[in-house]
């Protein structure tokens, strides 16, 4: 599986009380997620950008986020680093 970074638009709130909206943050709010980029194949969910946090020898995997994929405005993969 490739160690991925993934760049996706989130959806957003405004402030909670009465307001005028041009006091809104009007930027975009892009969010990056970092982890293991899973493909349909080994389970990863149609339609989805799937990525998990973590990875155990037997594969079972945790904080996994399923991104729609009409969100994610780029993935880019990561390499590995050798640590000596």
């Amino acid at each position: 599986m490739q160690p991925v970074i993934v760049e996706w638009m989130d959806a957003h709130q405004g402030e909670g009380y009465w307001h005028a909206l041009s006091d809104n943050d009007m930027d975009a709010h892009v969010i990056r997620t970092c982890g293991w980029l899973i493909s349909e194949a080994d389970g990863g969910k149609q339609g989805h950008v799937t990525v998990a946090q973590n990875i155990d020898p037997n594969e079972m995997m945790d904080h996994v986020i399923f991104i729609p994929s009409k969100m994610v405005e780029r993935i880019i993969g990561l390499e590995p680093i050798h640590v000596v």
